[in-house]
């Protein structure tokens, strides 16, 4: 009875900061919580025609990333093999060139070149999930690199310009100036 008290104690607590949420912020509070009722095609249509947004999704242990322009969409599984440690070793200080431009060319086989010829553009969007919030899509390299140099000059920045976003859901039609 203790801790069925507690357990509807906090279900009161989170409806209840919700509701704030929902009647303060109302603009987070649908792109956060209210339940979507636009499809995918609707979604796409606020994504500009020159840019190709990679929506990456954890569900469990499998992996997915939609890639999806204003016209077409496709849903790609991926591999979800050593991730977390590779993206740790990229964000770890002591890791040398050699291991760093070794994990580069590995992430990029693991989670670009299964989608590269579904982009269609040379601006994207990327959306993460799960630890793909702590690496640089920028720096993956589509071949082997021996160095610092060789990685700067093959890395995914200079074929693509990338930005990130939180929620496809927040990708909002373009305005025109004086709107």
């Amino acid at each position: 009875d203790q801790k069925l008290g507690a357990y509807l104690a906090a279900v009161n607590t989170w409806n209840d900061y919700q509701a704030l949420l929902q009647k303060k912020y109302p603009a987070y509070y649908n792109m956060r919580y209210a339940g979507n009722k636009k499809s995918l095609s609707e979604l796409s249509m606020n994504i500009p025609a020159d840019v190709t947004v990679l929506r990456y999704v954890f569900t469990g242990e499998d992996l997915f990333v939609l890639v999806a322009g204003n016209k077409k969409q496709k849903l790609v599984p991926l591999q979800n093999n050593h991730l977390k440690d590779q993206i740790i070793s990229l964000n770890d200080a002591s890791t040398g060139e050699e291991k760093i431009s070794e994990t580069s060319f590995a992430l990029y086989k693991q989670l670009w070149q299964p989608v590269e010829k579904e982009i269609a553009t040379s601006r994207i969007i990327i959306i993460p999930d799960g630890m793909l919030y702590n690496l640089s899509f920028e720096m993956l390299t589509p071949t082997r690199t021996l160095n610092f140099a060789d990685l700067k000059e093959k890395c995914l920045l200079n074929k693509y310009a990338i930005s990130y976003h939180y929620s496809l859901l927040a990708l909002s039609p373009s305005k025109k100036a004086g709107e």
